[in-house]
């Protein structure tokens, strides 16, 4: 898939198509990303953020801002992602943009870095606010990973010894159920997978 994306980038460039070429390349960060290159991938996705910023195309911004936040949890920790997560959903929640796919995207980072920080109660106000837009807009596959990611707060929650104990570890089995029962729509097999 690298070499593809390597070879569809050289023939978008070479055809003038700088939003494609743009795209793929910010595509070509999250395959970096994935094979646990993540500060090479950031090195491209600053530089895509720069290019669809001076264009002006929220789209590509968007995008690049919610795979450097997503990143950042990985290279410099919670607090960082989040401040980031929270600018960029500040622009995603902006009305003359309004984009509710990367609101939801963004709102899902700012959660799990606040799971991380054991901040269970940003998280749990972040993932219902993001599970009540992605219901709105019929956004399933965003749904069920919001599913699966309230089951890990949850589960957080129920290991700290308490009188709701079991209320939470009950929640995240119910949570998970629901994930499930979204995924069978979807057919989405890496949200299966987890």
């Amino acid at each position: 898939l690298q070499e593809d994306l390597f070879q569809i980038v050289t023939f978008a460039n070479n055809n003038d198509d700088n939003f494609t070429k743009n795209i793929l390349k910010s595509l070509l960060g999250k395959i970096f990303k994935d094979n646990s290159q993540t500060r090479q991938a950031l090195e491209i996705y600053n530089d895509q953020i720069t290019y669809f910023s001076k264009e002006k195309m929220a789209l590509g911004a968007l995008l690049n801002w919610y795979l450097i936040s997503d990143a950042t949890l990985i290279t410099d920790g919670p607090y960082a992602a989040q401040e980031i997560a929270m600018q960029a959903l500040e622009v995603a929640e902006n009305p003359k943009i309004d984009n509710y796919f990367f609101a939801v995207l963004l709102k899902m980072v700012i959660a799990k870095a606040a799971i991380t920080l054991s901040d269970l109660d940003t998280a749990k106000m972040y993932i219902e606010t993001a599970i009540e837009t992605a219901k709105t807009y019929n956004m399933n596959d965003l749904l069920s990973r919001l599913y699966l990611m309230y089951g890990k707060y949850f589960q957080e929650a129920g290991l700290v010894e308490s009188d709701m104990q079991g209320e939470y570890l009950n929640g995240a089995v119910r949570m998970y159920s629901k994930a499930t029962e979204l995924v069978k729509l979807t057919r989405n097999n890496t949200v299966h997978i987890e």
